[in-house]
């Protein structure tokens, strides 16, 4: 008997400690597009170029199209955390967003709860069509953002990436003349 109540017990408690784990979720207080405006250090919308995670962040390299808000450059790094529970934002490659961005200690940085939204593919400034979410809203939004200031376009990705590769290469060729 004493066996059976103690097989109760540890069963009891593994499926708490398991459960409490799971539980935790993003919870995001609604606000206004004013009020995500406010909060931001930079506002622009931007395709991603590429994602790569890093230990609990993960971080999305962006090709800027147009600012609303800060000074963001043509190409920018921005992080999130790895995981939705903790307030990650999932940063899709070749998808447009409009990114709301907070300068912190290691660079810009963003979450679920910031205002981002996936918008149509293109390099146009923001129009009313693009936002997904009721037309009042919509409209809160257009009018919070205010006009957009066009970034000059990045260097070609190809001739980006080159650059890198021929970067990688000199390293490889000075490594091996070392050895």
């Amino acid at each position: 008997m004493i066996a059976r109540i103690f097989a109760v017990l540890v069963l009891v408690t593994a499926s708490l400690v398991v459960s409490a784990g799971t539980a935790e979720a993003c919870q995001c207080l609604r606000s206004s597009p004013q009020r995500h405006m406010k909060r931001a250090d930079a506002v622009f919308t931007a395709t991603v170029m590429r994602v790569r995670p890093l230990e609990r962040k993960v971080t999305a390299t962006l090709r800027v199209d147009h600012v609303y808000k800060g000074g963001a450059g043509a190409m920018i790094d921005v992080s999130t955390r790895a995981e939705g529970p903790a307030c990650g934002y999932e940063f899709v490659e070749g998808m447009r967003y409009l990114v709301f961005g907070a300068q912190e200690a290691e660079g810009l940085a963003t979450s679920s709860c910031s205002g981002n939204t996936s918008i149509p593919a293109g390099e146009l400034p923001l129009r009313l069509s693009d936002v997904r979410d009721d037309m009042a809203l919509a409209s809160e939004l257009i009018s919070a953002l205010g006009e957009a200031t066009r970034v000059q376009a990045a260097e070609p990705v190809i001739a980006l990436v080159s650059a890198v590769a021929r970067a990688r290469l000199a390293a490889l060729r000075v490594q091996l003349e070392q050895q």
